[in-house]
């Protein structure tokens, strides 16, 4: 036990002589690692005859927690505290053991009590009546579980008098997750008059006409034979243009039959309903509101009228509301602050976890903030940052959460990736944006930003190690010449730079002709004919050879190079068909892939015309493959586009089919002329049963549809003949030949010519 000094024991002494026979002190205990802890301390000191001290009887408790949430809660915004205090019922905020850690002006009047302080830590259940001390702290655990709980009790005030109270109790969390449950705010209303009024309803008109809680009498029937002032003030509406209307007229439409049931169960069962619900105002706003309905029975039992008294909560949920924003978001910048962005970072890793997806961790450090912060003032600093946070939130996507940790610090989280090198994109979109001037009182001031980046799960698995990871990127990053990105991992670094520099050279490539197109023959599986071949890009890169359009395809996408790209491929292959044409090689169309944002655009039709009158192709000689993704959504004038490039000449195939979400009902209205069958079902022949049922389904639905059918991707004999015994029109794939350059397409359609066929099925 802690030596006590002899002022501390003379105290107790004191203190133990009191009514109360006991002590309760407080003291600050330093531990080894410079951290202070509170701990209050309540007991007894025994003494002998001779007044010695005997022993002492004690019990300390730990409030290093609850002192640091007291002093938060105290030093809210003092609008919030002027609304605090100006709200008539009683507010209370509570920690876990029920004390008191703040109350407004009516809660004090209601106790009897003056200032705060006589109230600040105490246990508040020392106002409630014994006969339900046991309901009320059952009342408190539930909401420290994060129930929402009300409860009718009486309370003593300072001088003795007895009071009925409905008390709503509602948990305040943590953080936006609600995961933990850091106080109880409670709403007390003092219900004595109300309870009084209820009981001489019909001789109390005075009560009734100014309470302030709204009022409405119903018959039996419930036809509102009623309603006082506060409800007209409340509603919005007079009391003459509800008499003889249900009640109903105020419903939101936010609590649906099943509510009401319950509610009108409770009340012919127990004779009252008390709760939360919505309503709407004359005027249509919305409102929330505190309700008790009581049924009225005469003499023999018989229910002869309810009354519904409310009053609008409005005002505690707005309040609500601004504290819970204060606890969990930057005052400057109103951006998310630390608490609040921890508690997404956890959350997008549990996410992650279940959809096997990425996270990343972006940790910005402003270069040259201080700077101008120091030299011109915290005004035009603070400017700046709320100009910063304006620029991060244009660039992020809507699930995307951006940060400020303090000072001239931020965090971007980016979660559902499915590529870690998406983040690459982002820091480096977010240093363009910053590098730009603020213009500030006639001036233009640079900053610049050094990016971090930790991604999950292979930098870290809790929120800490990837923000401690990102941060150590970030240093990294200043030590490397600011104003650039990096990884925690040096791999990750060299794949996104390669990422970066792969777009860069991609619009070089599509400018200086590195591109090139294969062609792979597409063959009629009855009369082995060639009928066509499909134009595929392909990247001759100066360094790196022939890139994969795996590689450079997403790239594209990405980066909007897709049109450009895609409009380079249609030019290459409407001029290279025009030639063979003129060479009198043997096959009917050529087919070009359309991206989706290629397809979308509402210029298609016309860019369509210009590019075959500029290359001298028949529309007829011509296939364009749209994928079922780019087809399914009618809002955005697929359908239209569809037509006008028919009635253009051009043939139109749907490619991938079986991959996407079509309906039979939009597939039965497109001007299609083929169906190619994704190699995805293809693959599995003949060992698949599922993929050949759909491969034979689809088909079959061709044929009745009128269109051509060809499979992708076929590479063995046993594939080849499923596929014609099932009626498929055309092939593609390695069995007949793999995609092959323009020379080598020419030495394949003239070894045609001579004689020679594509292989026979057995």
């Amino acid at each position: 036990m802690q030596k006590l000094s002899g002022q501390l024991i003379r105290a107790i002494a004191e203190a133990s002589t009191t009514p109360y026979g006991g002590y309760r002190v407080r003291y600050r205990v330093p531990l080894a690692d410079g951290r202070i802890r509170i701990i209050e301390e309540c007991g007894r000191m025994d003494f002998d005859a001779a007044g010695n001290p005997l022993r002492l009887v004690s019990t300390a408790f730990d409030i290093t927690e609850r002192d640091r949430f007291e002093r938060e809660l105290y030093d809210k915004e003092a609008s919030l505290r002027t609304v605090f205090d100006t709200v008539p019922e009683s507010i209370a905020l509570l920690d876990r053991e029920g004390l008191i850690l703040d109350i407004n002006s009516a809660g004090l009047a209601m106790i009897e009590a003056e200032r705060p302080g006589e109230l600040v830590g105490r246990p508040s259940e020392t106002w409630v009546a014994q006969p339900y001390q046991d309901a009320y702290r059952a009342m408190l655990a539930a909401v420290f579980n994060g129930e929402q709980r009300r409860l009718m009790l009486e309370s003593s005030g300072y001088r003795g008098s007895r009071r009925r109270l409905e008390v709503a109790a509602v948990p305040l969390w943590e953080s936006a997750d609600k995961m933990s449950v850091r106080a109880v705010l409670a709403v007390a209303r003092d219900l004595t008059e109300r309870y009084e009024a209820e009981r001489r309803l019909r001789l109390s008109a005075v009560v009734y006409r100014n309470t302030h809680e709204g009022i409405i009498i119903t018959d039996a029937e419930g036809r509102i034979i009623a309603a006082n002032s506060a409800f007209t003030e409340i509603t919005g509406y007079r009391e003459e243009e509800v008499l003889g209307r249900n009640p109903r007229i105020l419903a939101s439409g936010r609590q649906n039959r099943s509510f009401y049931q319950t509610l009108w169960a409770a009340v012919l069962e127990s004779g009252g309903w008390q709760g939360e619900l919505w309503n709407r105002r004359k005027n249509g706003e919305l409102y929330p509101e505190w309700l008790t309905i009581s049924a009225v029975r005469d003499d023999d039992g018989a229910i002869v009228n309810y009354v519904g008294v409310f009053s609008d909560i409005s005002q505690i949920k707005n309040s609500q509301a601004q504290l819970e924003h204060l606890a969990h978001h930057d005052p400057l910048t109103g951006l998310p602050n630390r608490l609040l962005l921890c508690a997404r970072i956890e959350h997008a890793i549990d996410r992650a976890l279940r959809r096997n997806e990425h996270v990343a961790v972006l940790f910005l450090d402003l270069d040259r903030f201080k700077l101008i912060n120091d030299s011109l003032g915290h005004n035009v600093g603070d400017a700046m940052l709320r100009e910063v946070a304006g620029r991060l939130l244009k660039l992020v996507r809507r699930d995307d959460t951006v940060a400020r940790l303090g000072g001239d610090e931020f965090t971007v989280v980016m979660e559902s990736l499915a590529d870690a090198g998406d983040a690459a994109i982002l820091a480096e979109k977010l240093i363009h944006a910053l590098i730009d001037p603020f213009p500030c009182g006639g001036h233009d001031l640079f900053i610049g930003v050094s990016i971090g980046i930790s991604v999950f799960p292979q930098d870290g698995g809790t929120v800490e190690k990837l923000l401690s990871n990102a941060d150590s990127a970030m240093y990294r990053a200043k030590e490397e010449g600011r104003n650039v990105f990096r990884f925690y991992t040096e791999e990750m670094t060299v794949r996104a730079f390669e990422h970066v520099v792969l777009e860069t050279q991609l619009r070089r490539a599509i400018e200086q002709n590195e591109l090139v197109l294969h062609y792979q023959p597409q063959l009629d599986l009855i009369g082995g004919r060639v009928v066509g071949v499909e134009a595929l890009v392909r990247w001759q890169h100066p360094e790196l050879g022939l890139v994969s359009p795996s590689r450079f395809i997403p790239i594209a996408e990405e980066t909007g190079l897709i049109e450009l790209l895609g409009d380079w491929v249609l030019r290459s292959a409407c001029r290279q068909m025009r030639a063979w044409l003129d060479a009198g090689l043997p096959f009917k169309l050529v087919a070009v892939n359309l991206a989706a944002r290629q397809f979308k655009h509402p210029d298609l039709p016309a860019r369509m015309a210009r590019l075959l009158e500029e290359t001298g192709l028949a529309p007829e000689w011509l296939e364009l493959e749209i994928t079922e993704g780019a087809l399914m959504n009618p809002n955005e004038g697929a359908l239209e586009r569809l037509h006008e490039l028919k009635r253009l000449g051009v043939r139109l195939a749907i490619d991938d089919f079986g991959t996407g979400y079509s309906s039979l009902a939009y597939l039965k209205c497109f001007p299609i002329d083929k169906l190619k069958i994704d190699q995805s079902f293809v693959r599995e022949i003949p060992d698949g049963r599922a993929d050949m049922e759909i491969a034979a389904t689809i088909m079959a639905m061709a044929r009745n549809l009128g269109l051509v059918v060809l499979a992708e991707g076929v590479e063995t004999r046993p594939q080849l003949n499923f596929l014609r015994g099932n009626g498929c029109d055309q092939a593609q794939g390695y069995l007949f030949s793999p995609p092959l350059t323009v020379a080598a397409m020419e030495a394949w359609l003239r070894g045609l010519q001579a004689g020679a066929v594509w292989m026979e099925a057995d």
